[in-house]
C-alpha cells in the first residue's frame, strides 16, 4: 500500500508544497531508459532566438529514465535543447506525462542549454510574432512533433520495464571544465568571462579573463546508477556549466554530447546528463572558441563521467521513492526597465533591435506568467540517502552547493533548467553588482533567501 504525506504550507508564502508521494519497496521499482532524435529541420530557426541552421554536425535527443513502483510512475526528462520557457515548458511536462499515464506533478523536464540547439517559447513568440505568422507556426509544429516523437519513445519504453533493485551514487572530478564567468575585476567591478576567450585578441582584458583563477565552481561530476542485481541499468550524470564552447549555423550537441555518446558507445549502457547550477559558469577559462578546445575539452568532461560511471563503490538496495514538489512564488523586478509597460515601449517601437524586442516578448510573457498565479515548480525525487534535485531557471552554482550542504549527509545531484521562464537566478548581490552580465537576463526579482529555503525544505 502507498503511504501518502502532505507537507505544510510553508512560512510567509515563500512556497507552496502541492504533493508528496512515496511508496513501500515491496512494490518493486521498474525502470525503463527512452531516447529519441530531435533534431529541428535545416533552415529557418524554429525557436525564439530564429538562429538559422545550415547543417547537422550532430543530433539532437531527447533522454530521460521512467521510474515506476506501487506509489506512482515519475519522468526525468533531459533535452538537447537550450530550453524551455512558458506554455513551451507546460506542453512537454503534459504530454510526457500523458504517455507515461502520470500526472504533469510527477514529470521534471530539463533543457542541457547547448546553444547551438533551439529555444523555445510559444507565450514569446505569439507577443513577437503573432498568432499567424510562419515563425511562431515552426516553433509550434516543431514542439508539437517532438513532444509526440517522445511520448511514443515512452510508450515502447514502459513495455520493456526492468526491475530496479539497488540504486548507486558516486563521483569524479572534471579537471579544467568549468569555470566561474564572473570575474573580479578593479575597484570592485565584475568583468564577464563569456564561453570563449579569444587567444588571438590582445586587449589587456581578455588577457585578465585568461589568466584569472577558476573562481567558484563545483567540479564533481555526479552520477546515479539504477541496477537489477549486478546488471547496470541506466546511468544519470549531473555537472554544472554553461555547456556552449562554439557558436555558428551547424547544430551539435556541443561538449556534453560528445562525452556522452562516447561513453554510452563504449559502456554499452543507456546515459543521460543533466546540466546543473551553471548560470555563472562556463568554460571561458580553457575555450577559445576552436574546435580543438572544444574536442580536448569533452574528453576531460568524458574521463570524469567515465571514472564516476564505474565506480561500484556505493551500492545499496532500493527503499521507498519519495516526490516532493513546490510551488515557487518568485518576486517581480521592481526596476522600472523590468515593467511591462517598458517591454511594451519596446514591442510597439520601431527603433529597438532584434533581440532587444525578442527580450521584451519573452519578459512580457514571464511577467503574464507570474501575474496568473501559475505556479513555477520546483521537485525532488528521494530514494534513501539519494536526492535529485529538479530546478527551473538558470540559477548559479551557489545554489546547489547549498542544497549538497542541506541534504543532511544525503548524496543530491542537481538538474537545473527546467522551466526556464525566470532565465538567471543569482545572489540577491547581482542587482547591485558593478558589471556582470546576468542581471540584465534575470527577470525574478531578489530571490536568494526564498530558493535556498525551498531547496532545504526539498532535499531534507
Amino acid at each position: 500500500m502507498k503511504t501518502v504525506t502532505a507537507k505544510a504550507l510553508l512560512a510567509a508564502s515563500l512556497a507552496v508544497v502541492i504533493g508528496v508521494s512515496s511508496a513501500l519497496a515491496a512494490e518493486g521499482l521498474q525502470i525503463a531508459s527512452f531516447q529519441v532524435d530531435i533534431t529541428p529541420p535545416i533552415g529557418e530557426g524554429v525557436g525564439i532566438f530564429d538562429n538559422k541552421t545550415t547543417e547537422v554536425e550532430h543530433p539532437l535527443y531527447a533522454r530521460g529514465v521512467v521510474l515506476k513502483d506501487g506509489g506512482g510512475t515519475y519522468v526525468l526528462c533531459s533535452l538537447d535543447l537550450g530550453g524551455l520557457c512558458n506554455e513551451s515548458h507546460d506542453l512537454f511536462r503534459d504530454k510526457i506525462a500523458k504517455a507515461a499515464q502520470t500526472s504533469a506533478a510527477q514529470v521534471a523536464v530539463h533543457s542541457i542549454h547547448q546553444h547551438t540547439a533551439p529555444f523555445f517559447d510559444a507565450t514569446a513568440s505569439r507577443i513577437l510574432y503573432g498568432e499567424d505568422d510562419k515563425k511562431l507556426r515552426l516553433g509550434l509544429s516543431y514542439s508539437e512533433d517532438t513532444t509526440d516523437k517522445i511520448a511514443t519513445a515512452i510508450n515502447k519504453a514502459m513495455k520493456s520495464m526492468q526491475n530496479a533493485t539497488h540504486i548507486g551514487t558516486a563521483k569524479a572530478k572534471a579537471e579544467r571544465v568549468a569555470s566561474n564567468r564572473r570575474v573580479p575585476g578593479p575597484n570592485g567591478t565584475l568583468l564577464t568571462r563569456y564561453s570563449a576567450v579569444r587567444e588571438d585578441d590582445n586587449s589587456d582584458k581578455d588577457e585578465i579573463l585568461r589568466n584569472a583563477p577558476e573562481g567558484l565552481i563545483d567540479p564533481w561530476v555526479r552520477t546515479v546508477t539504477f541496477y537489477d542485481e549486478e546488471k547496470v541499468l541506466v546511468q544519470l550524470h549531473y555537472y554544472a556549466m554553461h555547456p556552449q564552447t562554439v557558436k555558428g549555423t551547424k547544430i551539435t550537441y556541443d561538449v556534453p554530447g560528445i562525452a556522452l555518446a562516447k561513453l554510452q558507445k563504449e559502456s554499452d549502457v543507456p546515459q543521460i546528463y543533466f546540466s546543473g547550477c551553471g548560470g555563472n559558469l562556463a568554460m571561458g577559462k580553457y575555450n577559445r572558441g576552436i574546435l580543438e578546445d572544444r574536442t580536448a575539452l569533452a574528453e576531460r568532461l568524458y574521463q570524469a563521467m567515465a571514472l564516476s560511471a564505474k565506480s561500484r563503490d556505493d551500492k545499496k538496495a532500493v527503499t521507498l521513492i519519495s516526490w516532493k514538489t513546490t510551488a515557487i512564488e518568485f518576486p517581480l523586478r521592481e526596476d522600472p526597465e523590468f515593467s511591462a509597460a517598458a517591454q511594451q515601449k519596446i514591442l510597439n517601437g520601431s527603433s529597438a533591435s532584434s533581440s532587444a524586442r525578442k527580450k521584451a516578448a519573452m519578459l512580457t510573457a514571464w511577467i503574464a506568467r507570474i501575474k496568473s498565479g501559475k505556479p513555477i515548480v520546483a521537485s525532488c525525487l528521494s530514494i534513501g540517502k539519494v536526492r535529485l534535485l529538479h530546478l527551473p531557471g538558470e540559477p548559479f552554482v551557489q545554489f546547489q552547493l547549498a542544497a549538497q550542504k542541506s541534504g543532511d549527509g544525503a548524496f543530491v545531484a542537481t538538474a537545473a533548467l527546467g522551466e526556464l521562464g525566470p532565465c538567471y537566478i543569482g545572489e540577491d548581490r547581482i542587482y547591485t553588482d558593478v558589471g556582470g552580465y546576468e542581471q540584465a537576463w534575470a527577470f525574478a526579482g531578489p530571490s536568494e533567501k526564498l530558493m535556498k529555503k525551498i531547496i532545504a525544505e526539498l532535499v531534507e
